[in-house]
């Protein structure tokens, strides 16, 4: 207090009085306290020994230097610990009575208390740690938001101090530490509150979707055991469901996708994982409407594209079940069927026209008493009627191939060619056609007999059929070794006409016309003898001839001495 009113007058306080002795006015703090009517002040104090000190006997008798008083206050007092004039002061520790006055003095004469901050200031203070520890909390996580109130205390706790120390201004730290105190356990029961409530709506939907996932438990459990139990069994029969839609999803055979409605893959099985990472373009078709064109990979495989809306649990859809049901067989088939019906239409369909334009000749009459049946166009129709019959004979040796299962026996390449040689010795012999067959050691094989004999026909028909007269076609069987594995190499090879350049490119093509001039087909010939050759692991090469012809050789694995049933 920098006065005391006893009621009958004002005595100002002995520092105040010191004040006004040594400057003659009263101090501004005394003006500024008078004014507001409130004469007490905070003091800023030093600790013990922070003021110099001389003995009083000293002073007395001039035994100081001079200039160590000049124009300086001295004040007057006991130190000695054992006098009671001690006093316990907050930050400061123990002071006696005259350093108490000392700090009184110093902070009059600098001007410089303790300034407590206005009750506005006091209670925004108070407030804002709990309130931005509140808006903090609704960021971080739990263990975040514990180091944060623990900083947020320790700031609270340190900044008055520095305050103080720095600026002069106090502001009571006490309310502002009880709202930090208070804030977490208040955020931290109204989070479990929270999630306790999110946790048990959530149980009660799952235990309508999956039924009771909970078992029931060997002892009793508190509110929060139960749900603590009860999570545990949902989330394990998620797991099965997440196991169960997996087992499924990997069940399919076809590639199955499944994507959000920007295209993003969410899952994939096998199928779907291989087929996007061998053609990485074909994921642009999940962003199309399903059409009706199928979708072909790179390596030529058909696909039908079916796409289902994917719903969330709220109903809307939040993207595409992708179901790529793979084709390549049926489009096959359709193929085959195709080329089939054009088979059938134009090469069955040829010779018959041909036979039936020579019995009714050019005016379309009937022959009459053999004067057009000449023995030139009898020849003629001969030939077509065998020509339609081989269309026929090949067609349908080929479909019986591709559909009667394998069953090989021991089968000499020699007997073979020979047979197919004296099949054709009266065609080759009508036209002046030598068939020269190089006998040698038996080179057999396992085959099926029958099916090599009759691709040896084919390959014999064709090289007779194109060659011209007075020709040679040369035959025989060579050893041969493909990758180590021994092999034989049996040859056909005549002088006709050869194959254009043109019609390589689908040499053993069902249903290809392959002759040198338009109008002549050599039919399924060769795609009865390439699928002989692949039934039996081997192949089917071509080579031209020099100047002209042609030289086919059906290479075949070596009869290696067993046979598997």
């Amino acid at each position: 207090m920098l006065e005391v009113d006893d009621g009958s007058r004002s005595w100002p306080h002995l520092v105040e009085q010191t004040y006004r002795l040594a400057f003659g006015h009263p101090s501004p703090a005394w003006q500024r306290a008078k004014a507001r009517d409130e004469m007490s002040v905070l003091v800023p104090y030093r600790p013990a020994g922070a003021w110099r000190s001389v003995s009083f006997s000293d002073l007395v008798a001039g035994r100081l230097p001079a200039d160590f008083i000049r124009d300086r206050l001295v004040l007057v007092g006991a130190t000695a610990g054992g006098l009671g004039d001690r006093h316990d002061v907050s930050g400061a520790g123990t002071l006696a009575g005259v350093e108490v006055q000392a700090n009184l003095l110093s902070a009059m004469l600098a001007d410089r208390f303790v300034r407590e901050a206005s009750l506005p200031v006091r209670l925004a203070a108070g407030t804002f740690p709990a309130i931005f520890l509140l808006l903090l909390f609704w960021r971080l996580t739990p263990s975040r938001a514990l180091i944060a109130a623990l900083a947020m205390f320790a700031l609270v706790a340190a900044l008055p101090v520095l305050l103080v120390a720095t600026t002069g201004l106090w502001i009571p730290p006490a309310t502002a530490l009880l709202g930090v105190l208070f804030v977490y356990p208040l955020w931290g029961w109204r989070r479990l509150h929270t999630i306790d409530r999110a946790i048990a709506g959530e149980l009660s939907t799952l235990s309508l979707d999956l039924g009771d996932p909970v078992a029931a438990a060997s002892q009793p459990l508190d509110h929060a055991g139960r749900n603590a139990a009860a999570l545990s069994g949902s989330i394990a029969a998620l797991r099965d469901l997440k196991r169960l839609v997996t087992d499924t999803i990997e069940g399919v055979a076809d590639p199955l996708v499944v994507t959000t409605m920007e295209g993003e893959i969410l899952v994939a099985n096998r199928p779907a994982e291989a087929l996007l990472a061998s053609d990485a373009d074909l994921h642009a078709a999940f962003y199309r409407l399903p059409s009706a064109r199928d979708l072909i990979s790179a390596d030529g495989r058909h696909f039908s594209h079916r796409r289902t809306p994917l719903a969330d649990a709220d109903g809307g859809q939040r993207g595409w079940i992708h179901l790529l049901a793979e084709i390549t067989d049926i489009r096959a088939v359709e193929r085959e069927r195709e080329q089939a019906l054009e088979f059938l239409s134009h090469d069955m369909r040829s010779p018959q026209a041909s036979i039936l334009t020579l019995l009714h000749g050019p005016s379309g009459s009937g022959p009459d008493s053999g004067e057009r049946l000449t023995r030139n166009v009898a020849d003629k129709i001969a030939y077509h009627a065998r020509r339609t019959l081989e269309l026929a004979e090949n067609f349908v040796q080929l479909a019986r191939l591709r559909e009667t299962s394998f069953a090989p026996e021991e089968t000499d390449l020699h007997d073979c060619l020979g047979e197919a040689s004296d099949a054709l010795w009266p065609l080759a012999s009508k036209k002046g056609v030598r068939i020269i067959v190089h006998s040698g050691e038996p080179c057999c094989v396992a085959g099926e007999r029958h099916a090599l004999t009759r691709a040896f026909l084919n390959l014999l028909d064709n090289a007779v059929r194109f060659s011209p007269a007075d020709a040679e076609v040369h035959c025989g069987v060579a050893a041969a070794t493909a990758e180590g594995t021994p092999m034989f190499e049996a040859w056909i090879e005549d002088h006709g006409a050869g194959i254009p350049e043109e019609r390589l490119a689908d040499l053993t093509g069902r249903f290809g016309p392959l002759a040198a001039r338009p109008g002549r087909s050599v039919g399924l010939g060769l795609a009865y003898v390439r699928a002989v050759a692949e039934r039996h692991g081997g192949r089917l090469d071509y080579a031209p001839v020099s100047p002209h012809g042609s030289r086919f050789a059906l290479v075949l694995p070596e009869f290696a001495g067993s046979l598997s049933r």
